[in-house]
């Protein structure tokens, strides 16, 4: 082979080489990239995940709230209804019970 030739292969190999390690080197910076950006993106998700269950947590616990206050509501109501329905019949038993005594010491 001609001097010529071999100078022409060797700058060949050296440029083969150059281009290698170029791609090598923007490989492995892409995939930092990448994980860079996997990272951020489940970070960012993460974030809006934990909002939006903040958002749906408070939404229920204003739901409890208002289904607490109207039970609460409605047994108030409820014992009301009972305590004066009770209420008139204790004062029929008082009644019962004062004409029963009154008969026997007769």
């Amino acid at each position: 082979m001609s001097r010529e030739a071999v100078l022409t292969i060797r700058e060949t190999e050296e440029k083969a080489a150059r281009i290698r390690r170029e791609a090598a080197e923007l490989a492995k910076k892409q995939m930092a990239d990448a994980r860079r950006q996997g990272e951020a993106d489940c970070e960012r998700a993460e974030a809006e995940t934990r909002a939006e269950i903040r958002d749906k947590l408070a939404g229920v616990r204003q739901q409890a709230a208002e289904l607490l206050e109207r039970s609460a509501a409605e047994a108030g109501a409820r014992a009301d209804e009972i305590s004066a329905a009770a209420g008139s019949r204790i004062a029929m038993a008082e009644d019962i019970i004062i004409r029963e005594l009154v008969e026997k010491c007769r």
